[in-house]
């Protein structure tokens, strides 16, 4: 059988890297046949987390390169698509596939729906309100990333798969960790555009900060942004693929602060699978998808920001607790559930 992957980003973008190309070995192992068409390039991506700006021109040409890639399909081929096949577009290709007949499997590790139900443009909300419905409903199966998203599909089809985002297991326990501070150090992970999570929460941070020996690690927040931190022990480092274990390593806690809102209710809490693949506490905003990964009930969850500061004073003076039992099975958490080692299967036979 052939697959053909239409995925939004190259290996650069996480949710593709994550969702799709860190399962391609399994699929050539199985005896499948694939290719995989992303809708953006390295350097879109490169552009997106440095906040520079893209041409129309290059847009335009990624819509004609997506458009002709489906019109130049084979018979006989599966179709696996990354949340849409043209964003911002009517779903006029996902029912030229059904009118072709092919199969196609749609895929979500985020409420990308939101983006256009509770779009802030009227327009856009008129238009595409409901659009991921109906690629849904045209979909053979779904799958998706957390139970919010499995809640909102099922709604629409009832082919639908839930598998986590999940990590290299075998990778995340042979990467060394960098060179670490002496110093309690509160570590987050994640995009320019996600690190407004970290505001929200930033007067708990400085009451610790100003409390306690610490310094917190931000890794691939937005630089532009260091000059809210003046005063504190913050560094900010670059995010790249070959130093992200290593660097979550020299974490003594791991947070993921979220606000409540519907788009981030699908979020399917990676950043939390990552710090616990490292054998990383974590302390976490209670959305379902956080709640139901803290399954052994053992790292801390904080709502409001006095919250947070108990939290991180409870880890701090519980160092030994938290790493040698909470972090030892976090690890065994992820081994079990969160890895491409235990979810490979599940994800190949969708397409089986």
């Amino acid at each position: 059988m052939k697959i053909v992957f239409f995925t939004k980003y190259t290996y650069a973008g996480a949710s593709s890297r994550y969702r799709v190309y860190q399962y391609l070995d399994y699929f050539l192992n199985c005896g499948f046949n694939i290719s995989v068409k992303p809708f953006f390039t390295d350097d879109y991506v490169y552009r997106l987390y440095h906040h520079k700006t893209v041409s129309p021109f290059f847009l335009a040409s990624r819509y004609l390169n997506r458009i002709w890639n489906v019109l130049q399909l084979q018979r006989g081929s599966f179709i696996y698509i990354e949340y849409e096949l043209l964003p911002y577009f009517p779903a006029w290709f996902e029912a030229y596939l059904n009118w072709r007949r092919f199969d196609y499997v749609v895929d979500y590790d985020d409420a990308i729906f939101h983006n256009y139900d509770g779009n802030k443009k009227n327009i856009i909300k008129f238009l595409f309100r409901n659009k991921i419905p109906q690629v849904i409903k045209r979909a053979s199966k779904v799958i998706t990333g957390s139970e919010y998203l499995t809640r909102f599909a099922l709604t629409y089809n009832k082919n639908v798969f839930e598998i986590p985002t999940s990590v290299d297991f075998n990778k995340y326990q042979t990467v060394a960790p960098a060179p670490k501070s002496n110093i309690f150090t509160i570590g987050w992970i994640g995009t320019p555009s996600s690190g407004k999570n970290v505001l929200e929460i930033l007067p708990a941070i400085q009451r610790f900060l100003s409390q306690y020996t610490s310094q917190l690690v931000l890794i691939g927040f937005d630089k532009t942004l260091s000059h809210l931190f003046n005063g504190l022990n913050v560094v900010i480092k670059d995010w790249n693929s070959d130093t992200e274990i290593s660097l979550i390593k020299t974490f003594d806690v791991g947070i993921m602060p979220l606000s409540d809102t519907p788009f981030n209710r699908g979020k399917c809490g990676f950043k939390l699978i990552q710090y616990m693949a490292c054998g990383i506490p974590t302390i976490f905003s209670p959305l379902v998808a956080n709640v139901n990964i803290n399954r052994n009930n053992l790292n801390l969850a904080a709502e409001i920001r006095d919250d947070w500061f108990k939290c991180l004073v409870q880890v701090y003076e519980q160092q030994t607790y938290f790493k040698e039992v909470v972090g030892s099975d976090n690890k065994l958490l992820v081994k079990d559930y969160y890895s491409i080692q235990a979810n490979s299967e599940k994800l190949i036979s969708v397409f089986k």
